[in-house]
């Protein structure tokens, strides 16, 4: 468990320093001060991570109740309930590639989104 933690926080900043890079250098190209981007990074994650569950979920349809998808629903209950979590609400895309996974903020609550 503490490889993959390591693992999480090793993704995590070298994705905060790549977008520090980027960012930087797009500021530099159009002379812009760097105040820019000691405001305008945080408040982008901040926007982002309200708005992300919203956009996710009115993509997706809310299957928690769905008798059709009473195995899926069940099966995501069951691995919460493993890992010592309360179980997400679980929504269905149609989506061509197949696809898993988790979503959510303090606000709008957790998710767990599956592609048909």
């Amino acid at each position: 468990m503490k490889s993959l933690w390591l693992k999480m926080a090793l993704a995590a900043t070298a994705a905060v320093v790549a977008e520090l890079v980027v960012t930087y250098a797009l500021l530099s190209l159009l002379s812009l001060p760097l105040w820019i981007l000691a405001v305008g990074l945080p408040l982008f994650w901040l926007l982002q991570w309200l708005a992300a569950p919203y956009l996710i979920s009115r993509g997706a349809n809310d299957v928690t109740g769905d008798a059709r998808f009473s195995r899926l629903v069940e099966m995501v209950r069951e691995i919460a309930a493993r890992s010592g979590v309360r179980p997400p609400r679980v929504y269905v895309t149609d989506d061509p590639l197949p696809n898993a996974f988790a979503f959510g903020n303090l606000i709008r609550g957790r998710g767990v989104a599956v592609t048909r």
